[in-house]
């Protein structure tokens, strides 16, 4: 026995016990509770995706129910309006019970009662009522926002006196031109392939075959851009061509600010002015708002002068006094043109070559310019007003010169050739300044220094 334990003794080892021995069954135990628990915890993950999956479709079948419970019963409401039976009245009527009887069979409706049936007719009803009068109560502040953004910008104007009244709205004309066309952009164009390069290399990875296959695949794809490319450059031209003319118009409105600018001013006062106006084709529509939107036509004494020798016309502002009978509601300013009294128009004339001729801004003293004004929320669209015009802010101006002649052109069309015996010095087109990218041309220019 002693020798046992002095043998055991020798050859035993702690480490070599727990590496060789403990290490092993503990090895073992933790990979057969991972795998048990990898097996349980799949199990798991199984149930708990189709647990989520029987929920979804339970929630789309249940919704999908409610939609089609939902369509029957507005179908249903409107056979019922279309056979007259709206209320409970119509229930007095044994053709209408019967009719009743059959609709609701045709729906699978014949379960419920007739009180029931009158029920759904009456709530799809109310339904709609409900949405038609969101739809309208949204046009409603819509039109709002238009109305008092219309007279906020009337306002700005009949602020304005003097010179700076025609300056401001002609230069604001101008910027709505540029403005409109701001949004304009050129369309790239591509480049096409080289085939023999392609063809070469896929000649060189697989043969003669490849080769062909990429030569003929890359020549279609080249067709394709050249057809982009072309429609490209037609669209590219033509959007050139309106953006040029835009903002040709814009310089003829800027060019007759910068007149303004230099025109004498009378501080005549505003009742004799008044008294030279003459009003004509006075209407007055009441919007769903309640706003009182006035419109007339006003001509001018062309004889006025200032100065005892300059011929004038009058600028500013009329009120509009409005009246439910006797009883004065409200008052709009009328806000004469940016030319005042002077009825004005932008001449131009396109000739059969695409040159787009402008002729600068005419005036006509003798034709009657539009006045609007517009009253806020004041009257009611059933109701009939009258209209009586009192002075406002009114002056009077010193006319303006007749505009300038000016040309614009394309950039698709080339200037016609003439004959040797009649062909005038060359002649060149020159660039006139735009929006940034964009290049067109005005008429042609013999002067030297062009």
């Amino acid at each position: 026995m002693k020798d046992f334990f002095q043998t055991f003794k020798r050859n035993f080892s702690l480490f070599r016990f727990f590496l060789m021995d403990v290490s092993c069954g503990f090895l073992s135990a933790l990979l057969t509770i991972l795998f048990t628990s990898s097996i349980f915890g799949g199990v798991v993950i199984g149930f708990a995706v189709m647990f989520i999956l029987e929920v979804l479709m339970t929630h789309l079948f249940q919704k999908g129910e409610a939609l089609q419970l939902s369509q029957r019963k507005e179908d249903f409401g409107k056979d019922c309006k279309k056979f007259g039976i709206v209320d409970y009245s119509s229930m007095n009527s044994p053709e209408k019970q019967q009719r009743l009887k059959l609709l609701a069979a045709k729906y699978h409706f014949d379960h419920l009662s007739s009180d029931e049936l009158l029920q759904i007719i009456l709530e799809k009803s109310s339904e709609k009522e409900k949405k038609a009068q969101e739809e309208e109560q949204k046009d409603i502040e819509l039109c709002k926002a238009k109305e008092q953004a219309i007279f906020e910008k009337l306002t700005q104007y009949a602020c304005l006196h003097g010179a700076e009244k025609p300056i401001t709205m002609l230069n604001d004309i101008a910027d709505s031109l540029k403005k409109s066309v701001q949004g304009e952009r050129i369309i790239a164009t591509k480049k096409e392939s080289d085939g023999a390069i392609m063809a070469g290399v896929a000649s060189g990875i697989g043969g003669v075959v490849p080769a062909m296959m990429s030569f003929s695949n890359t020549e279609r794809i080249n067709q394709e851009i050249r057809q982009h490319n072309e429609a490209a450059s037609a669209i590219n031209a033509m959007t050139a061509k309106i953006v040029g003319e835009t903002y040709a118009r814009a310089r003829e409105y800027q060019k007759t600010a910068e007149q303004a600018s230099l025109k004498l001013i009378s501080e005549l006062p505003p009742k004799k002015l008044f008294r030279l106006l003459a009003f004509q084709n006075t209407t007055t529509t009441v919007s769903k708002t309640g706003s009182i939107v006035i419109s007339t036509e006003v001509t001018a004494d062309n004889k006025l002068t200032i100065f005892d020798h300059l011929p004038a016309f009058i600028d500013g502002y009329v009120n509009a006094e409005i009246y439910d009978g006797e009883k004065k509601i409200g008052t709009a300013k009328m806000i004469f043109p940016a030319l005042g009294s002077m009825f004005y128009y932008l001449d131009e004339k396109r000739a059969r070559d695409g040159f787009l001729s402008i002729n600068g801004i005419k005036k006509d003293s003798q034709k009657p310019v539009k006045l609007e004004g517009i009253c806020l929320f004041c009257g009611e669209p059933s109701h009939k007003y009258t209209v009586k015009f009192v002075p406002g802010d009114l002056w009077a101006m010193e006319k303006h010169e007749a505009g300038s002649v000016f040309s614009l052109g394309t950039l698709t069309s080339p200037p016609r050739r003439q004959s040797p015996a009649a062909a005038p010095p060359p002649a060149r087109r020159r660039a006139l300044p735009g929006p940034a990218g964009w290049r067109y041309w005005g008429p042609p220019c013999r002067s030297p220094t062009c």
